[in-house]
């Protein structure tokens, strides 16, 4: 240990920090967002990834370091604000959009409810007045 880091273990964490940060990126940037965040379960990999990035940083810290992982996980996930920002307009578009389908549903729906009761009234009135 002290030959791989003279200084120490603060200089054993940044290097494996480092590593960390590697496997990360080359890991994440080639996974579509999906398998990170999905509403449908079959489409997140977070333990896939998880195992990928481990195999990674092991292979890496066992060679150059002499150290053995033998634990890896992802604790969260960070966006930047940007991408935050344009996937909940999405999110709220598509809502919005639905909303704008259900109440124009429900107006035809509405519609077509008084035209029958038009029709019924004009029937009813109808055989009254005849009747009368």
């Amino acid at each position: 240990f002290h030959t791989n880091f003279p200084g120490g273990v603060e200089d054993g964490e940044a290097k494996l920090r480092t590593t960390i940060y590697t496997a990360k990126h080359a890991v994440v940037g080639k996974r579509p967002f999906s398998e990170f965040v999905s509403v449908d379960p079959s489409e997140r990999k977070i333990r896939e990834i998880e195992k990928e990035m481990m195999a990674a940083v092991a292979r890496d810290a066992e060679g150059q370091f002499g150290m053995e992982v033998v634990d890896f996980g992802i604790k969260k996930l960070l966006l930047p604000q940007s991408v935050t920002t344009a996937i909940f307009e999405s999110m709220k578009s598509a809502e919005e959009k639905k909303a704008r389908q259900y109440t124009s549903e429900g107006d035809a729906r509405a519609n077509l409810i008084l035209s029958e009761a038009r029709a019924t009234e004009e029937r009813i009135m109808h055989m009254a007045v005849g009747h009368a």
